[in-house]
């Protein structure tokens, strides 16, 4: 959210994207949906690999979310699974239509390793956040 785009991208092309997109009021769930649906596959997310804005989780425990994240919700109903031992606060977030564009990109396995070193010295975030599946009963799981 504090970076423009044009850096990342410029080098993701080199890594052969299968897809990508920025991620804006559609939150991540809703954008991630796009993709595995648009691509017949299954996006599986690592909660435990997102980042996290600071105090984000503790605002979705007071119910401090912007209206837009319920339309997200309700939009999805269905259409992903949740793993139990989840943390419920990070549900909200999952939808939060304030994300203000970093880059949601798939790539091959065999690519992630030099793409995230690449962006790393460049200084631009990169986490992995999950992993494309055969397409199962939901588009999208987190797990």
């Amino acid at each position: 959210m504090v970076e423009l785009n044009k850096a990342a991208a410029e080098i993701m092309v080199n890594h052969n994207p299968s897809s990508v997109t920025d991620i804006t009021g559609y939150g991540l769930m809703g954008h991630a949906f796009e993709m595995a649906d648009g691509s017949d596959v299954t996006i599986r997310i690592k909660a435990d690999n997102l980042p996290v804005l600071p105090k984000a989780l503790e605002f979705a425990e007071k119910g401090m979310v912007p209206g837009g994240t319920n339309a997200n919700m309700e939009f999805l109903e269905g259409k992903y699974q949740i793993s139990s031992d989840i943390d419920k606060n990070l549900i909200p977030v999952l939808f939060d239509p304030q994300t203000s564009g970093g880059l949601f990109i798939s790539i091959p396995v065999s690519h992630c390793e030099a793409f995230e070193k690449e962006l790393t010295e460049k200084n631009i975030l990169a986490i992995c956040i999950g992993s494309v599946e055969t397409k199962s009963d939901f588009p999208l799981i987190i797990s």
